[in-house]
């Protein structure tokens, strides 16, 4: 059932961009209904242009965002283009100029204004410009944005696709008072006039189709349960749906892929995928050796310990293993590298940080999959394949 894959991998499947796959989900579509509205619970649109699949998650992630923007700007920018997309029509042109005196006008903070003059701003407005193409919701016919980079006076003639109403999800509830994205989520799992086993079914279906893992904390105890009790069943939709498999354990469970399911899975092909394959390898191996210390408090399955000794063991990673690290990670500040592997075990749900106390929580996905060097490893090759455990 790769076409599920395909709907959940991809904003969106463009008929004029991939022809083929368009066609090849759409005819697949009839076998996946059901199990996408009974199970997620989720709608399909499919037009002459594109199929999508509105995909909710079961909890909001820090992984989630749009990878190219970082900074509210870049997200306020985004949704100032739909606005000024909105009443087109499709095959409508317009210019750059016209877009980026709509959004000097349009931009909300007051006090703040846009100052086009301002060459960070500039770039940042052509990545935001650079997302929408990709995505197919305008189209560059003459000219090109990276020179507004350089200068004011460039100009670059755009087409309207006609898809930029379809790229947020539909909303039965009006979400103009909404302030936080724990607003989405209580709206979305706390609905009075829907039966709440559908949506506890909804949120675990989802969790373990679209996240790292599922855990009992933080009032998903009932959602652990949930999966335990219905094991088979949710063992034979992963296996059917993803070609996976589930694990349970006590604390937690997961759904296992096999390789080339998601595009975007762990571990992969990135660097920074073999550096937490080595700091998983230091927990399981070094800090396995000390749970009982007096430093160290297990629970439920959580490893509580002070930041610093876990900065130290990434220092210990970097002098232990650093010599097969690509340039950039090798060479990089142990303050950077800090800050990248933290990021990274955070957003596949391996570690807590609790920046108020300076404690780091390690979760028991940290001691799921654990990597090393083989033992026929020469020092110093930076294409080494990893060996998972």
């Amino acid at each position: 059932m790769k076409e599920l894959i395909y709907l959940l991998d991809k904003k969106w499947i463009i008929r004029e961009k991939d022809k083929d796959l368009y066609y090849s989900v759409k005819d697949g579509i009839k076998d996946l209904k059901d199990f996408i509205k009974d199970k997620l619970g989720y709608q399909i649109i499919i037009t002459s242009d594109f199929i999508k699949l509105e995909k909710i998650p079961g909890k909001a992630e820090i992984w989630m965002g749009i990878e190219d923007f970082n900074s509210n700007v870049d997200y306020a920018f985004l949704c100032l283009v739909l606005m000024f997309l909105e009443d087109m029509e499709k095959g409508e042109q317009f210019v750059l100029s016209q877009l980026t005196d709509y959004v000097q006008t349009k931009w909300p903070d007051k006090d703040i204004p846009i100052d086009w003059t301002k060459y960070d701003l500039r770039k940042r407005f052509i990545k935001v410009l650079k997302y929408c193409s990709n995505l197919y919701l305008i189209k560059t016919n003459d000219g090109n944005e990276q020179f507004f980079t350089d200068s004011l006076d460039a100009e670059v003639l755009y087409e309207n696709m006609g898809m930029s109403k379809y790229l947020v999800n539909r909303f039965c509830d009006d979400i103009s008072k909404f302030a936080s994205y724990k607003d989405f989520e209580y709206n979305e799992y706390n609905r009075f006039d829907e039966d709440k086993g559908i949506l506890r079914k909804n949120r675990v279906y989802r969790n373990l189709f679209m996240s790292t893992i599922v855990y009992k904390y933080d009032g998903y105890e009932n959602d652990l349960i949930y999966i335990k009790n219905y094991r088979n069943m949710l063992e034979n939709d992963i296996e059917k749906y993803l070609d996976g498999s589930l694990h349970i354990h006590k604390n937690c469970a997961m759904a296992i892929l096999q390789n080339g399911s998601y595009k975007d899975v762990f571990p992969n092909n990135k660097n920074i995928s073999d550096i937490i394959l080595q700091m998983c390898y230091l927990i399981r191996y070094e800090y396995q050796e000390v749970y009982d210390l007096n430093d160290t408090n297990i629970y439920e399955g959580k490893i509580d310990i002070p930041i610093e000794n876990f900065n130290s063991l990434i220092s210990k990673c970097k002098e232990l293993y650093s010599e097969g690290w690509g340039k950039n990670f090798r060479e990089m500040s142990l303050n950077k590298l800090v800050e990248e592997v933290i990021f990274e075990m955070i957003s596949y749900q391996m570690i807590e940080v609790n920046d108020k106390d300076e404690r780091v929580y390690i979760l028991p996905l940290a001691g799921k999959i654990i990597g090393k060097y083989p033992k026929d490893y020469k020092r110093g090759d930076e294409n080494v394949k990893m060996e998972d455990e």
